[in-house]
């Protein structure tokens, strides 16, 4: 399943270039891709998960402005799940603050939501520029709908980052740091000790790379 994405002009955006829609694709090779549903609004740098039958969406980047007026963006806090034999959405508690260009991953029953930063909202014009860099991870369980989310503080900021669930712990990989320096970095986080580790650094910059765990190890 995939959802949402931009499709205009790079880095001239437009609330017209993004995408509302949700694709699938059965990877037997027998089918083509076919859309299956829509988002309320076009989004684009959000994370996505499957969960009991469910594709689950995180935040992402709404874009305010029509085509030739100044780039205004936002980062939502949305969260919200698609039940893929229903095709309906069912809305989750929003995350307490917006984010995008993040990623999330699942362990258990509980999604966690990493890296990223905030744009528009209270903190400006909606740039690059004045974005906020996430000082967070946050994390919800997906069995009660009415749950609060939880904040675990992290030793980095980073956005574009890969996450993966590895062997029931969190890995953070990569991204781009508030210096617009590219990153190699490789954070660990097990939730059973509620710490923090620093595992060894990728080959070479990582920046907007993504992952999946294999067994017990890391493919990015």
């Amino acid at each position: 399943y995939v959802a949402g994405g931009y499709h205009g002009e790079p880095h001239d955006y437009s609330r017209e270039g993004q995408s509302h829609d949700v694709w699938r694709l059965a990877l037997d090779g027998k089918e083509r891709w076919s859309k299956v549903g829509e988002m309320p609004v076009g989004l684009q740098g959000l994370a996505l998960v499957a969960h009991g039958g469910r594709v689950c969406r995180f935040g992402g980047n709404r874009i305010d402005n029509a085509k030739g007026e100044p780039a205004r963006m936002q980062s939502v806090a949305d969260a919200s799940c698609f039940d893929v034999t229903t095709r309906t959405w069912t809305d989750l508690p929003p995350m307490p603050t917006g984010r995008s260009s993040h990623e999330a991953a699942v362990i258990g029953d509980t999604v966690y939501v990493a890296g990223g930063w905030r744009m528009g909202d209270d903190q400006g014009a909606g740039t690059a520029d004045d974005a906020v860099w996430s000082e967070d991870v946050v994390s919800l369980d997906l069995r009660e709908p009415d749950a609060a989310w939880q904040t675990i503080p992290v030793p980095f900021q980073r956005r574009a980052v890969a996450v993966a669930a590895v062997a029931g712990k969190l890995a953070v990989l990569g991204g781009l740091g508030p210096d617009r320096k590219p990153s190699s970095r490789l954070d660990v986080y097990d939730p059973g000790a509620k710490t923090w580790s620093q595992g060894k650094d990728f080959p070479s910059d990582a920046f907007g790379i993504a992952a999946v765990a294999q067994g017990k190890g890391l493919l990015a």
